[in-house]
């Protein structure tokens, strides 16, 4: 995860991969059903692959509390704290519960469109309304 700096918070991200198998074994939860849809194919180009993929990613970023690496791209750690605080706790698109390891803070005017990244221009949303949103596909660019 090129965007964030993780060194000397390896134990965070143990925490937050363990963190997200566990909320992967509680049935119905997000993380169980996109893991349950990406079948046994094998391969990880899927939609529902890469859904899973990036869950896990801001369970780590979350737990981590990761700082970023190019704060007028992406959101800092205080940002992103403010933002879930401002949601109370449901995605802002959907209204289902988020919880502050498994939500993304979200550009509400794309950055690629020439919104800011600051708290006024953020919003906590689920894994799914943020993919359904646009901006990048690539996980890991």
């Amino acid at each position: 995860m090129p965007r964030y700096a993780l060194s000397g918070k390896e134990h965070l991200v143990a925490k937050g991969i363990h963190e997200y198998y566990k909320k992967k074994d509680e049935i119905h939860s997000d993380e169980w059903v996109c893991y349950l849809n990406t079948g046994r194919s094998g391969r990880i180009d899927t939609t529902e692959v890469k859904t899973c993929l990036e869950q896990l990613m801001k369970y780590i970023i979350n737990t981590a509390n990761a700082e970023t690496k190019d704060e007028k791209r992406y959101f800092s750690a205080q940002q992103r704290k403010e933002i879930f605080d401002k949601s109370n706790g449901t995605c802002m698109k959907c209204g289902i519960e988020i919880t502050r390891t498994n939500f993304h803070a979200d550009h509400i005017k794309a950055h690629t469109a020439g919104g800011e990244t600051d708290i006024s221009n953020g919003q906590a949303l689920c894994t799914k309304c943020n993919r359904e949103k646009g901006g990048s596909k690539e996980l890991f660019d």
